[in-house]
């Protein structure tokens, strides 16, 4: 009986253990589920770990769309702003082109008024006449007798070149000469840093075809006070001035 009485409560123990095993080695209320259902807390982990990296997948996809794509975006419109601008100005050129066409149709129809009125349109719009068709427009005034235009043309010249040379000058003084103004060729003629033989038989031979004889024989008067040598165009302005007096 003592024998009984005394493993009696190791066998209560081991009753007891065999019995109640989850209690004595369970974990808290909390995280029995655990126990219960192992994988749920691999699922709940997994979802919750899934869920951010989804967002930030989708975030980073935007971001790289968003960025990625902002260089090629940028090289496109580059690409396109290059493309309007060489078109604008290629329709700018032909356009010029045709202006100018235009000009130089109407200085051999010698037009000289339509031509001088296009050559304020190009100069307002900054399209620069060479010198040469300049001076073909002042020869076509001369021509045509066309005053004032021939004016308007020498003005473009002295903006459109300065200073000018002795041979433009030449042209210029022949101009007014046709024109019958020998007073604006004077005006020219007297503010000419330089002059050659051809600059003072332009302007004897012109003042002898002007019915202004006399004036043609001071002028040559004047030239042999330069002590250059008249040539025979000179001469014959001069005998063609006294042929008439």
């Amino acid at each position: 009986m003592r024998s009984s009485l005394t493993f009696s409560p190791i066998l209560l123990f081991l009753l007891c253990s065999f019995k109640y095993p989850r209690r004595l080695c369970s974990q808290p209320d909390d995280t029995s589920n655990y126990h219960q259902n192992p994988g749920a807390e691999n699922r709940n982990s997994r979802d919750f770990q899934q869920i951010p990296n989804e967002v930030n997948v989708d975030g980073a996809r935007r971001c790289r769309e968003k960025y990625f794509s902002y260089p090629n975006e940028i090289h496109s419109r580059m690409v396109t702003s290059q493309v309007v601008k060489d078109f604008t100005e290629a329709s700018q050129s032909s356009q010029n082109n045709g202006i100018l066409e235009e000009l130089d149709g109407f200085i051999k129809e010698g037009k000289v008024k339509e031509a001088v009125e296009v050559l304020g349109v190009l100069e307002k719009q900054c399209i620069a006449v060479d010198l040469p068709g300049l001076l073909k427009l002042m020869q076509a005034c001369g021509e045509a007798k066309g005053l004032e235009e021939a004016k308007a043309v020498h003005e473009h010249i002295v903006r459109a070149t300065n200073p000018l040379n002795v041979s433009t000058y030449n042209k210029i003084l022949k101009t007014y000469s046709q024109c019958g103004s020998m007073d604006d060729a004077f005006n020219v003629f007297n503010n000419m840093e330089q002059r050659n033989l051809t600059s003072w038989d332009t302007m004897i031979t012109g003042l002898a075809k002007n019915d202004l004889r006399e004036d043609a024989v001071d002028c040559f008067s004047r030239f042999k006070r330069t002590g250059l040598k008249p040539d025979g165009q000179i001469f014959r302005g001069v005998f063609f001035a006294c042929s008439v007096l």
